[in-house]
């Protein structure tokens, strides 16, 4: 399974994509930042492409914790095993 699918396969959350100056192509989910210990870290992938991106952000937050919407009452988190 490709790296998008596992990241577009996530119910009700929207992976977001941008592209740099330097032409890279960003991706991240919306309202999304990695549990490390005590803190929240925000996280994207990068690459030349949208499948690169997606492999380089699957790799960051493989085996963590995501934290969505971290400071509302709609917090959730999830851990990534991808």
């Amino acid at each position: 399974m490709k790296s998008s699918d596992i990241l577009l396969s996530l119910d009700h959350e929207r992976l977001e994509v941008f592209k740099s100056i330097d032409g890279y192509i960003g991706v991240s989910y919306r309202n999304a930042e990695v549990k490390d210990g005590m803190f929240l870290i925000s996280n994207s992938g990068w690459g030349n492409d949208f499948e690169e991106a997606c492999s380089d952000y699957l790799n960051k937050i493989r085996g963590k914790k995501l934290v969505f919407n971290a400071y509302s009452d709609d917090r959730r988190e999830i851990m990534v095993l991808g």
